[in-house]
């Protein structure tokens, strides 16, 4: 790339961010938040579809997972070879044409968690200091869930109440260090989630 085209680009960059009155930092951190809702979105989808044992659209949801780039987090299991197999058992075909590329530093991670009636799930993530923090939390369909983020030196970043739509939560931390997140069910029974980190 020549000099004069790199210019010309970052003049292109410039003005469209001038003329949408969003600074670099700002634009890449509602981008950060579309993926965690769109990866959201696709997961309450998925949930739903299994409830209803509706394999087309579980197979979809699955298909634009793996479009997503998300990742399940250590230990979980891949939720599109599961939707796709479960998908394929309730009748779906897999398309010709089919492709997913997933790679460990693409796209927001996932969790799945599941919690007893009144009970509540705990886990502890490092986000990186002075860099925005995302996390949703997606209620499988009739689950009222609520969310709770505490920093490492104990101050509740913050608290979503109960809710049986998605819970999100967003906070830059001042340094890189774990934050304890705790998902609480507050339905008189068991309740599946995920918990999308980015």
């Amino acid at each position: 790339m020549s000099r004069g085209s790199r210019v010309l680009k970052g003049c292109v960059a410039a003005l469209v961010l001038s003329s949408t009155g969003l600074s670099s930092v700002q634009l890449a951190s509602a981008q950060e938040r579309e993926v965690s809702v769109a990866v959201g979105d696709i997961l309450r989808d998925g949930l739903e579809a299994q409830a209803r044992g509706d394999g087309e659209a579980l197979l979809k949801a699955a298909l634009a997972l793996a479009r997503s780039g998300a990742r399940p987090d250590t230990g979980d299991a891949d939720l599109v070879r599961v939707w796709i197999r479960d998908a394929q058992t309730m009748g779906a075909k897999l398309p010709k044409t089919f492709y997913a590329s997933r790679g460990l530093l693409l796209g927001p991670a996932y969790k799945s968690g599941k919690i007893a009636a009144n009970g509540k799930f705990t886990t502890r993530q490092s986000f990186a200091g002075g860099q925005m923090a995302d996390i949703l939390v997606v209620p499988a369909p009739g689950a009222a869930l609520s969310l709770r983020v505490i920093d490492d030196e104990g101050d509740e970043v913050c608290a979503v109440t109960a809710s049986s739509e998605n819970l999100g939560c967003r906070w830059v931390p001042v340094y890189t260090a774990p934050s304890s997140i705790t998902v609480v069910n507050t339905s008189r029974k068991p309740a599946k989630f995920y918990l999308v980190m980015n």
